[in-house]
């Protein structure tokens, strides 16, 4: 009893969702977060030509890519995943962005607080605080960068993997591994920190969240 810490969340709701965080460093995050008045949706274009991908399964990190994974069905043919869902910006600097944030550990603690920590849904991703217009074009450009590098990471450590589905048969998935392109995720986070303007201490408490947990030794499965 000793040890339990509580915090002030009371101005921290999100869709009459409340905050689950129990510390002050958790606090001043959403905090500051919260003085980014528009959310990551408002980049969304119905008809943007610039995609990303993610995927409703969760472990200890998101899948967030630039294109949609490998799926092959027992022909040979290439099939749509049923869990992958698209987003769509009206630019490509956009696009990364949403790459870029949506794969960081800054975004990985958000989701955790207000979701239920079983799928990513849709309202968790749009609720995010969108530093997009306030962020410098060099920060954008690095940002973009750098999610492109952790694009390249992901391909480099993915491993295409045949399972037999009794509905579907013998398909080969292409599957990822965030956890082996950490060093590239926390790249971004320090990209991200300066966007929204978070301190060297909050950045190293968002670096290091349940790293015991995300970086454990998991089967293979765990983090496709």
């Amino acid at each position: 009893m000793d040890t339990l810490c509580f915090a002030n969340v009371s101005s921290l709701s999100i869709d009459g969702t409340e905050a689950k965080v129990g510390s002050s460093i958790g606090e001043a995050i959403l905090k500051r977060l919260s003085d980014f008045k528009l959310p990551l949706a408002g980049e969304y274009q119905k008809n943007g030509m610039h995609k990303i991908f993610y995927t409703r399964k969760l472990s200890h990190f998101l899948q967030v890519l630039d294109q949609p994974p490998l799926l092959l069905g027992s022909d040979g043919l290439a099939r749509d995943a049923s869990e992958l869902k698209s987003l769509n910006f009206p630019t490509e600097t956009a696009a990364n962005f949403g790459l870029g944030v949506l794969n960081s550990s800054l975004f990985y603690w958000f989701f955790t607080v207000y979701s239920d920590c079983r799928n990513v849904n849709r309202r968790e991703i749009d609720f995010f605080p969108n530093g997009f217009r306030s962020a410098s074009d060099f920060d954008l450009n690095q940002l973009g960068h750098l999610a492109k590098k952790l694009m390249e990471s992901m391909r480099a450590n993915a491993k295409s993997v045949t399972m037999d589905y009794k509905k579907h048969g013998r398909m080969t998935i292409q599957c990822f591994f965030p956890r082996l392109s950490k060093s590239e995720i926390d790249d971004l986070d320090i990209v991200i920190s300066r966007i929204y303007g978070l301190t060297a201490e909050q950045l190293e408490f968002v670096i290091n969240y349940d790293i015991k947990y995300r970086m454990g030794q998991n089967t293979e499965g765990d983090d496709d």
